[in-house]
């Protein structure tokens, strides 16, 4: 506050900042810089400088780590018009404030037009680990239709035998897919009437990654089994890949009239930590698979 006790609205805004909040630095209808809050706020004396004179001695403190970029808000005044509130106006401009709320529809808008977004990631995950557990998935309103499942038969091995290397952010995004669906199904089903049991090793120390599925949902009750295997993808693809064993673990629930889910995860977002899900019972005539076989496994003695 003043010196004479008068509020400033923004600079009040920075008492509720909160460590991970996401801050954007705009001026001149530009994005400047994007931080990241790396501490809650503290009170501090403030700065021995002129310039903030008419202020009381004890003001607040954020300590920040941050990103540079350069981004023109002016192209995007229409989006901005239609979702005003906060630091936007009804014209779809900035309201003038030191700090204002966010929605998160806003944020994630202005995420979205960073095209670095190596840096994004290094900002928002910097000394913190990017679990799955944390995500949040929304079951698709309109979920992705004509699905091709795609798999990749196993011939005999012998020496000699070269193998394809799992590519590094295949096996993130399947990591944090699959975390997010435990926590979806932790929020859809209660643990009173049903187990959820994650049997890959993404989910359990130890777990094993040959059963053809990754989750295991048991109702209490019934005794009923559903299993579940996760497929992930930051876009919309509508085609994923399965393996022989997940074809083979589908046959099996199909032919003891058991139910054998993919749980198709897509719009994957490390930033917002959001997505949507898409659960498909393969056991249901409206969606059996068509399998084509695209990659072979190749063997030859030297």
């Amino acid at each position: 506050m003043t010196i004479d006790g008068k509020h400033n609205a923004g600079y009040d805004s920075m008492s509720r900042v909160k460590d991970g909040d996401i801050i954007f630095h705009v001026y001149g209808q530009h994005l400047r810089a994007i931080s990241r809050a790396i501490g809650d706020v503290y009170e501090q004396s403030k700065p021995n400088d002129n310039s903030f004179q008419d202020w009381a001695d004890l003001g607040w403190q954020v300590d920040c780590k941050m990103t540079i970029v350069n981004v023109s808000l002016k192209e995007h005044r229409s989006w901005f018009k239609s979702h005003e509130g906060g630091p936007f106006n009804k014209n779809g401009t900035l309201n003038q404030s030191y700090l204002l709320a966010l929605t998160k529809e806003q944020t994630n808008y202005l995420l979205s037009l960073v095209n670095n977004k190596d840096s994004l990631i290094d900002l928002i995950t910097a000394d913190k680990a990017v679990n799955g557990n944390n995500f949040v998935l929304t079951k698709s309103r309109a979920p992705l239709k004509h699905y091709d499942y795609h798999s990749i038969p196993s011939v005999n091995k012998t020496k000699g035998t070269y193998k394809l290397e799992i590519n590094e952010e295949k096996s993130r995004v399947g990591l944090l897919g699959e975390q997010a669906v435990i926590n979806y199904l932790k929020n859809n089903y209660s643990s009173v009437d049903y187990l959820i049991e994650g049997l890959s090793s993404n989910l359990k120390s130890g777990g094993n990654d040959d059963l053809g599925y990754d989750i295991k949902l048991t109702n209490k009750n019934s005794k009923e089994i559903i299993y579940i295997d996760v497929k992930s993808t930051k876009g919309k693809s509508n085609i994923f890949y399965m393996s022989e064993n997940e074809r083979q673990a589908y046959l099996e629930a199909k032919r003891h009239n058991q139910s054998y889910l993919i749980y198709r995860v897509f719009d994957l977002d490390e930033f917002s930590q959001t997505g949507h899900v898409d659960p498909i019972d393969l056991t249901k005539e409206e969606n059996q698979p068509k399998f084509q076989p695209v990659n072979y496994q190749v063997a030859f003695k030297f």
